[in-house]
């Protein structure tokens, strides 16, 4: 599901019910911030390092895999997970389109 800002509080119940984890991706603007500050406590309410990660543009570059194998890692404690992909822009639309469709 791809959710704009103001659709969020409303899609709460449905966040937390229907999806184990959550994909956060976006120019480094203030809208995908407050978006991800907005669903990280719907995804992972607990800290745990092991739930959420952030992944940055250049951490991709280096390792194209590295968004398949956080999505794939699983917490010790179980739960969703949420991965947030900062400063992403058009360069990395593969990427997500190659973990969406994994």
């Amino acid at each position: 599901m791809k959710a704009k800002p103001y659709q969020i509080e409303a899609l709460k119940a449905q966040i937390q019910k229907q999806y184990k984890g959550a994909l956060i991706y976006g120019p480094d603007f203030s809208v995908t911030e407050d978006c991800a500050e907005q669903i990280i406590p719907f995804i992972v309410p607990k800290k745990d390092d092991f739930s959420f990660i952030k992944i940055t543009k250049s951490q991709l570059k280096e390792t194209p895999t590295l968004l398949l194998d956080e999505g794939n890692t699983v917490s010790l404690l179980g739960g969703r997970k949420l991965i947030w992909l900062k400063d992403a822009d058009n360069t990395l639309a593969q990427a997500v389109e190659d973990y969406i469709t994994y």
